[in-house]
């Protein structure tokens, strides 16, 4: 019996996502407050051997094996009352951090409009040559200057953005070509790439 329509799951489109970081120095703290913990607890780590065989000296001989327990414990505390405030700034500059990473989500325009938008921001000249000095075989499919703005723009989805929000990437001074790459790039493979199947047979 030929499968119809309903006789199958429903394919979602594809979507694709990338994280920007919307203040450079967010970032800076939060990788300073991690060196210095983890700086810290290497310190300590590396100090804890000698640390610890100096109070097992500094015992009276006959100390039992709990209250040497009971010495090493006090010292496993005190280091941690040491590293309690490095945690803490990590957890305030990463709790920072995470209010300006945005998130950027792009969904498949689906093979038609992808075809039309293609046809609406053909290619210059000056494209194809750019496209074969770079490498590339052939000629280039799209406007290089007006298609990745029209990609990027259609095929958000999250946040959704305006033309206004794309004037102000593309042209504002605040994003650098690295960034918008990005952009481009996430929502270009939402809508030229396939997602692996995780379960699938490896060849």
């Amino acid at each position: 019996m030929p499968i119809t329509p309903s006789d199958h799951l429903q394919k979602l489109p594809r979507t694709s996502s990338v994280v920007i970081v919307l203040d450079e120095t967010r970032a800076e703290d939060f990788e300073d407050a991690t060196n210095m913990l983890l700086q810290k607890q290497q310190e300590l780590l590396n100090s804890y051997p000698r640390r610890a065989a100096a109070i097992k000296a500094e015992l009276p001989a006959a100390s039992t094996r709990e209250e040497i327990r009971e010495a090493l414990e006090e010292l496993r505390l005190q280091d941690e009352d040491e590293m309690q405030p490095l945690r803490e700034n990590e957890r305030e500059a990463s709790v920072a951090l995470d209010e300006v990473r945005q998130k950027y989500v792009f969904r498949a325009l689906g093979r038609k409009q992808w075809r039309e938008l293609i046809e609406n921001h053909p290619p210059t000249d000056e494209d194809h040559e750019e496209f074969t000095s770079e490498g590339g075989t052939g000629k280039a499919q799209y406007s290089f200057e007006t298609f990745p703005r029209a990609l990027v723009q259609q095929s958000s989805v999250s946040p959704k953005l305006s033309s206004e929000d794309i004037d102000e990437i593309y042209d504002g001074g605040d994003w650098n070509e690295t960034e918008i790459t990005m952009l481009f790039q996430a929502a270009l493979s939402a809508n030229t790439q396939a997602r692996h199947d995780p379960k699938g047979k490896k060849k």
